[in-house]
């Protein structure tokens, strides 16, 4: 242990951390795993958590040991019923976080994004506590680039359009430490594919859609595949078109052990949101990404191209993702393995492993002048 993480973590009994933001896996699960990694250094010190009231974040934090307060900001929109009722939702929201700053006084908080992080991150910096961020897209949202100013440090996992490069801290986005890793050269041989699909926590109409479609386009090929497939909702419709086609599969309308299905999975045909290709360039798995069309400035789709420039994924817009070309790239994998090889090398090149440690070491030099 260095010299500061050493005297950090002397002093960690006193200290309370708050990480704010949530609405999606995507902002809750790297906080998450960023969490763990400092209770595991430091057990004595406080976590909580300051999150949107969606179900996504009550059934993700319920499955661990930290404490959480709901945050009602909402985000703006411009229909008339909400413009009434949003300054209503930002009063609530000032008050919340006056309560929870007034019971836990925390000592850092750390914005995950979303809007629910824009009270904390603002109520912080007017007590002249340090505010820190994760960012995990290309393109910053709308909350950290609003908290920009006033954070000491962003982390992401690569430089970030509409941050000031000297906020940036490029050492990644924290991720799950129980992550399988998958050899590029286990896949010079294969013959027969395991595909996990999914579509983000909240699930993917587009992508169900989509491979429910070409699933009649396999029967030729059934006996080398199995889907385990990650559906949101319509879980009965999703099932039951791999029935009609006799194609193997798991259907789930959410999963928590993520690192299980990765270990059973070969491919992943997934979404391009930041936090899930923290996951994939760390496992070294081939993915298929569909970035999301409607995403706040077509961040996905800058994440997505930015695996596909470095040769680790292959990228199809909505447009173009069809039946044809799911089947196009199933057949080519299985007739040509080393393309999986070359993906899952490339992917293992860029992945960073290690953030959620490495980010809690560079917490530690701030931390150490409380």
């Amino acid at each position: 242990m260095t010299k500061s993480l050493k005297y950090l973590s002397d002093i960690m009994e006193k200290i309370t951390i708050l990480f704010a933001g949530g609405g999606t896996g995507g902002h809750t699960i790297p906080g998450i795993c960023l969490a763990n990694e400092l209770k595991r250094i430091y057990p004595q010190a406080e976590i909580i958590f300051f999150v949107p009231g969606k179900p996504i974040d009550k059934e993700i934090l319920a499955a661990t040991p930290y404490p959480y307060y709901i945050n009602s900001m909402t985000s703006f929109s411009h229909s008339l019923q909400a413009l009434c009722k949003f300054p209503f939702h930002c009063i609530r929201s000032l008050w919340q976080t006056h309560r929870l700053f007034k019971k836990h006084s925390p000592n850092l908080v750390i914005a995950l994004g979303g809007y629910a992080s824009l009270s904390a991150g603002y109520y912080g910096y007017w007590k002249n506590i340090p505010i820190f961020a994760l960012e995990s897209n290309k393109i910053a949202g709308k909350t950290i680039k609003a908290l920009a100013k006033i954070s000491t440090k962003i982390y992401t996992p690569w430089q970030v359009d509409g941050l000031p490069d000297n906020k940036i801290e490029a050492i990644g986005i924290p991720i799950r430490t129980d992550l399988p890793e998958k050899q590029p050269e286990d896949y010079h041989n294969k013959t027969n594919l395991t595909i996990l699909v999914m579509g983000g926590s909240l699930g993917s109409g587009c992508i169900n859609t989509t491979i429910c479609e070409t699933l009649p386009l396999l029967k030729d090929l059934a006996n080398k595949l199995h889907f385990i497939h990650l559906c949101g909702k319509n879980i009965e419709t999703v099932q039951q078109a791999y029935n009609d086609h006799q194609i193997s599969a798991t259907v789930l309308s959410f999963y928590h052990n993520m690192p299980e299905l990765y270990e059973k999975a070969d491919i992943v045909i997934a979404r391009a949101g930041g936090a899930s290709l923290a996951e994939i360039k760390s496992i070294g798995i081939p993915s298929i990404l569909i970035p999301w069309k409607n995403a706040a400035d077509e961040h996905q789709l800058h994440n997505a191209n930015e695996m596909k420039n470095k040769n680790a994924a292959i990228v199809y817009t909505e447009d173009i993702f069809t039946k044809e070309n799911v089947l196009h790239i199933i057949q080519e994998f299985l007739n040509t393995p080393s393309r999986m090889y070359v993906l899952s090398m490339n992917a293992k090149k860029i992945g960073q492993r290690n953030a959620a440690y490495d980010i809690a070491q560079n917490l530690a030099s701030y931390l150490s002048n409380l």
